[in-house]
């Protein structure tokens, strides 16, 4: 599982969910095609960590690092080519490492059940924390996606 940042590129993604691709890997990350991603407008990096999930638009690949990469010096994955990064891996490690090439891998956005945040007096000037908000932008992305 993987829990996504709320940046234009992983919204853009989410709205391709579900999806179903051939897992590749490269080292200690594994990707897969995507398809139809918009253009993105966020900075490209390729100062990746473990647990980090990143789309490539080179090849419009959605990455999951979670180690060394043939292309990294040190401990730390590095990209073949830049990516954006979008968020972080909740799974361990070692499960993904158990991910084979050639794997067919369905994507699915999570239904998340957490209940929106309540509102009561003492919360008149309390700022919502990001994972209140990560749980409101998927629940209108959701509601969007349902036919009227």
């Amino acid at each position: 599982m993987a829990q996504l940042d709320n940046s234009l590129t992983a919204q853009n993604i989410v709205r391709l969910l579900p999806l179903e691709s051939v897992v590749a890997k490269w080292g200690d990350e594994i990707f897969f095609n995507l398809k139809a991603v918009l253009p993105i407008t966020e900075t490209r990096t390729d100062q990746v960590n473990i647990g980090d999930v990143a789309f490539c638009p080179e090849g419009n690949y959605l990455c999951v690092f979670f180690g060394p990469t043939p292309k990294s010096v040190l401990e730390n994955p590095m990209p073949e080519n830049p990516v954006v990064i979008i968020g972080r891996v909740t799974s361990p490690a070692d499960k993904l490492k158990m991910i084979k090439a050639g794997e067919k891998i369905k994507v699915s956005a999570a239904q998340n059940n957490a209940p929106a945040p309540q509102k009561n007096d003492s919360d008149s000037g309390r700022k919502l924390s990001q994972a209140e908000i990560d749980v409101l932008v998927k629940q209108l992305l959701e509601e969007k996606k349902r036919p009227a």
